[in-house]
């Protein structure tokens, strides 16, 4: 889970956890790929907020698309259409908007791990 925003990390981190997944957070791009390159074989999603304070979301989602392939769950309110355009080219990439509800984030990591296999 990569969010700036410590209350958006938490509120993921309880239903996720609840749903029966593990957690891994971040609050920045570096740390996100930092920990990606460390345990990048052990994601199984990654849930990516497209602003965060020093890298953008796309620049995240761009270097961790040539890792072993987690799918990706952007999550972001305010970001240019065309730019979330571009990254749902791939079809590895997902998109929910803010505000969003829990369960539809749930949801989405559930679908998202199903079709990656």
């Amino acid at each position: 889970m990569v969010d700036d925003d410590v209350v958006v990390r938490r509120l993921a981190r309880r239903a996720l956890r609840a749903a029966g997944w593990s957690v891994v957070e971040a609050a920045t791009g570096r740390e996100a790929l930092a920990i990606a390159g460390a345990d990048g074989a052990r994601l199984c999603v990654v849930l990516l907020d497209l602003t965060l304070p020093d890298l953008t979301g796309a620049e995240v989602c761009g270097v961790l698309r040539e890792l072993p392939d987690p799918p990706i769950v952007l999550l972001s309110s305010g970001v240019d259409p065309a730019t979330v355009q571009h990254l749902l080219l791939d079809p590895g990439v997902r998109f929910v908007a803010k505000p969003w509800r829990m369960q539809d984030v749930v949801e989405l990591v559930r679908e998202a791990v199903e079709r990656h296999g």
